[in-house]
C-alpha cells in the first residue's frame, strides 16, 4: 500500500488523465460529422448526356412589322438546354420561359403538347400575368406523359407555346421526355432540396432540376446560394442573360384545357 502522503499526487495524475481523454473526444468524432456534411459545399451543375438535339426553337423574336409587339433587349426565350431537349421524372412537369412582354400587349397564347408521331394530344389557352419575366406552365392531369427509357432521336414529346401579338406571333418548341432512375431513388429519399437538385442535374434531368431549383429560389429570394446556383444551372445551358430577370411564377389557363382523342 502506497502511503498516504504519495495517494493525493497519483490521484491528481489519474484525473488529470481522464480529464484529457474526454476532451479530446470531441476532436477525434469531428471526422465524421465532416463526412456527414459532405454536400455542404456542392455546386449544381447541369451534364448534357443527350447528346443527340432535336428540330426545335428556343427564342424568337417575331417578324417585325411594326404593328404587334415593341422591340426588346431579350427576345422571349424557353428554359431548356440548346439542344431543344430535355429529361423529366415528373408526370406533369413544369416548362419555364422568359415572357419579355405585359400582360396587355399579348392578345392571345397557346399551349400544345404532341406525343412522338406528331400527333396533337393537348391544347390550352393560357393568360399571362405578372410579365416582363420568368413564367411556369405545368402539365394538368388530363395530359400527363408516359415513361420512356430509351433516349432515342425520335423520343418524347413535342411541345409549342405560341404567343400572339397583334399581327405577330412568338413561337418556340421544344421536347420533353419521362424516364424513371430507380438508381437515384435511394439517394433521392434521404437528400435535402437542394441536394435533390444536384443530382438531378448531375444526371441530366433537366425540366425536374430547373423547376425545383425556381421554387426555391420564389421561396427564398434573398438567399445567395441559391442564387449562384440559378446562375450556374442557366449558364450550363448558355442562358446567363436570364439569370437576374424576376422570377413571376405560374401562369394561369385561360379556358378549360382539353386533351386530344
Amino acid at each position: 500500500m502506497l502511503p498516504l502522503n504519495q495517494i493525493k499526487p497519483t490521484l491528481a495524475i489519474i484525473l488529470a488523465l481522464v480529464s484529457l481523454t474526454n476532451y479530446a473526444a470531441p476532436t477525434s468524432a469531428q471526422p465524421n460529422r465532416s463526412h456527414t456534411n459532405r454536400f455542404d459545399n456542392i455546386q449544381i451543375s447541369f451534364l448534357d448526356g443527350t447528346t443527340r438535339g432535336r428540330p426545335g426553337r428556343r427564342s424568337d423574336t417575331g417578324s417585325r412589322d411594326g404593328k404587334g409587339c415593341p422591340s426588346t433587349d431579350t427576345p422571349i426565350i424557353a428554359l431548356m438546354p440548346q439542344n431543344h431537349f430535355g429529361l423529366t421524372l415528373e408526370q406533369y412537369p413544369t416548362f419555364w420561359f422568359y415572357i419579355p412582354y405585359k400582360p396587355d400587349q399579348i392578345t392571345s397564347a397557346k399551349f400544345v403538347l404532341r406525343d412522338q408521331n406528331s400527333k396533337e394530344i393537348y391544347q390550352t389557352s393560357l393568360s399571362l400575368v405578372g410579365t416582363p419575366g420568368l413564367v411556369s406552365f405545368s402539365l394538368p392531369p388530363v395530359a400527363s406523359l408516359e415513361v420512356n427509357n430509351q433516349v432515342t432521336d425520335v423520343s418524347g414529346y413535342q411541345w409549342d407555346l405560341i404567343l400572339y401579338c397583334g399581327s405577330q406571333d412568338f413561337s418556340l418548341r421544344g421536347w420533353v421526355q419521362r424516364i424513371t432512375r430507380p438508381d437515384l431513388e435511394r439517394q433521392l429519399q434521404t437528400a435535402t432540396p437542394r441536394e435533390r437538385i444536384a443530382l438531378y442535374a448531375e444526371n441530366s434531368i433537366w425540366y425536374t432540376a430547373l423547376n425545383d431549383l425556381a421554387k426555391l429560389r420564389i421561396s427564398q429570394p434573398q438567399n445567395r446560394t441559391l442564387a449562384q446556383d440559378w446562375t450556374n444551372l442557366l449558364k450550363d445551358v448558355g442562358l446567363e442573360t436570364l439569370a437576374n430577370k424576376p422570377i413571376v411564377g405560374s401562369i394561369q389557363f385561360n379556358s378549360t384545357p382539353e386533351r386530344r382523342q
